[in-house]
C-alpha cells in the first residue's frame, strides 16, 4: 500500500465516523489470491481396519477341556491362557451375571 493510499484511508476512516467502508485499491499492490482447492479423498476415516478369524468351536472348547483334564491331578497348578481363554472366560462371565444385574435394574426401577 503507497502513502497516498494510506492517507486516503485514514481520510475516509475520520470522514465516515465509523461508518461502514469500502475501499477499493487497484494496480499490482493489490493483493490477488487464488481460492485453496482441497483435492477430493476416497475415504472419510483414515483409520485402518484388520481383521482375523474367529476361533472355531473346537478351539473354544479347548480350554474347558484342558481345566477338566488339569483339575483331576493334585500336581501342580496349570492355568490356560490366551486370546481365546480369555474371550471365552469374559463371555461366561457375563453370560452368569447379566440375568443377576437386569433383576436387580429392573427391580429398583419398579421401586
Amino acid at each position: 500500500m503507497t502513502s497516498e493510499q494510506r492517507d486516503a484511508l485514514l481520510t475516509a476512516v475520520d470522514d465516515a465516523r465509523n461508518a461502514g467502508l469500502t475501499v477499493e485499491v487497484g494496480g499490482d499492490a493489490s493483493p490477488r489470491r487464488s481460492p485453496s482447492v482441497v483435492p477430493p479423498r476416497r475415504s472419510v476415516s483414515s483409520s485402518r481396519w484388520s481383521s482375523w478369524p474367529s476361533p472355531s468351536q473346537a478351539t473354544e472348547q479347548l480350554g474347558p477341556d484342558l481345566r477338566a483334564l488339569l483339575a483331576d491331578g493334585d500336581g501342580p497348578l496349570a492355568y490356560v491362557t490366551g486370546q481365546t481363554a480369555v474371550s471365552v472366560d469374559v463371555a461366561t462371565t457375563l453370560d452368569d451375571a447379566l440375568p443377576v444385574y437386569l433383576v436387580l435394574v429392573v427391580g429398583l426401577a419398579l421401586v
